[in-house]
């Protein structure tokens, strides 16, 4: 099965120059930085079943829309797949909403990323065959295919989340220390998977804390960097080989801050504040069609939840009419669903403050969560909203 694979995708390598460069360059990334090694010749035939050949192909980031190379560990073989055979482990990582609510806690905002995390962590030697793959030497696809292994873990294995996670844990543990106990907290509660995403209130001790996360994550194998700021100054203390490509060359002195993705959502640092980019491809008018929109509009706080019920509403009723998926909507059906398509570009112009409180706002003397909740026949739902109130009365609300 991992030669007709290999097979494959060779023709497809020969056919298109352009998309051999790409995958050639990250195969070979592999073994250059002891990600992966070739399998010595003496120890191919390994004879007590714990060896395993994981097939490779690239899919495309929706967004960036770059080729990125990836194991195939759910590939079966005789009904067998690796990815059945590995165990979960606990679920270690922090949930994506705690960590975007958090996020909004402070008035300065920072956003890292551990570079490649997955492979920062080794794979025990008596495991590493069970991640072997095919792959041509130097990615010369005349050559013959050579057998190699991954020595370190692999996005796609089902094991890999919990190992990375309980390895980030660990080096707060074992070196935290060192630090201001802020760094051991931001590691363990203010990553989601490989992503920090942290806001503080006083500029001084954030800028503190990225040098200490730097040197706390370094110090277990780690190098976090990517970094953005909604604040310049906190910027211009990183050094820019350690920022975001986005803000990297940056003038700070003339230039604004632009538009990024934090864990999906798009942030603009310049203002601070969320927006949101409706991007419409062109749908079939059926219930595939509606799913496939309804579906592309990323919003895991909730905060278009009113736009898009409307359209899962009409969903629910092609449902219960017993559409089949292809199966074109009525003329009825078809006003409406154009009539929603046509006001949900001025969706991008709404913003909603990142920072739960504003900057101007006075000693804080009470904090109150309210919640909202509604129901009918069609639709229920809830919002939240925090009310603080500071020392002098003036009361603000921010949606949560």
């Amino acid at each position: 099965m991992a030669i007709r694979r290999a097979r494959s995708l060779k023709r497809r390598l020969d056919n298109d120059e352009a998309y051999k460069t790409s995958y050639v360059a990250q195969m070979e990334k592999y073994t250059n930085k002891g990600y992966a090694e070739r399998v010595p010749v003496s120890q191919l035939d390994r004879k007590d079943g714990r060896v395993w050949l994981m097939p490779h192909h690239s899919v495309r980031h929706p967004v960036k829309q770059k080729d990125r190379v990836v194991f195939d560990l759910k590939a079966r073989h005789r009904v067998i797949s690796l990815n059945e055979h590995l165990m979960q482990g606990p679920d270690l990582t922090n949930s994506l909403t705690g960590v975007l609510l958090r996020f909004r806690e402070g008035q300065h905002a920072i956003t890292a990323d551990v570079q490649e995390m997955f492979h920062q962590v080794k794979v025990p030697e008596e495991d590493r065959d069970c991640l072997r793959y095919l792959w041509w030497p130097e990615g010369v696809t005349s050559k013959e295919l050579q057998v190699f292994r991954m020595m370190s873990h692999v996005f796609g294995a089902r094991s890999s989340p919990s190992v990375v996670n309980f390895c980030l844990c660990k080096t707060a543990l074992d070196f935290g220390s060192k630090y201001n106990e802020e760094a051991s907290n931001s590691i363990r509660r203010n990553f989601y998977v490989d992503n920090l995403l942290k806001a503080m209130d006083d500029e001084e001790e954030c800028i503190k804390l990225t040098r200490d996360l730097i040197n706390l994550c370094g110090d277990g194998g780690f190098r976090l960097n990517q970094w953005t700021s909604s604040s310049k100054r906190i910027l211009a203390a990183i050094p820019g080989e350690e920022r975001d490509d986005s803000v990297a060359v940056l003038d700070l002195n003339k230039n604004e801050l632009p538009t990024e993705r934090a864990l999906g959502i798009h942030w603009n640092m310049s203002i601070d504040v969320f927006t949101f980019r409706i991007v419409l491809k062109d749908k079939p008018f059926n219930r595939r069609g509606v799913l496939s929109v309804v579906a592309s509009i990323y919003d895991p706080l909730g905060y278009l939840s009113h736009v898009t019920l409307i359209a899962k509403i009409l969903l629910q009723e092609m449902c219960r009419r017993k559409l089949s998926w292809d199966e074109e909507m009525s003329a009825g059906e078809l006003v409406r669903w154009k009539t929603w398509l046509a006001q949900l570009p001025q969706l991008e112009e709404f913003q909603l403050r990142r920072s739960f409180i504003p900057p101007d706002f006075g000693d804080i003397d009470t904090l109150q969560l309210h919640h909202l909740a509604d129901a009918s026949q069609t639709g229920f739902g809830v919002v939240s909203y925090l009310r603080v109130v500071d020392v002098n009365g003036k009361i603000q609300c921010t949606l949560v």
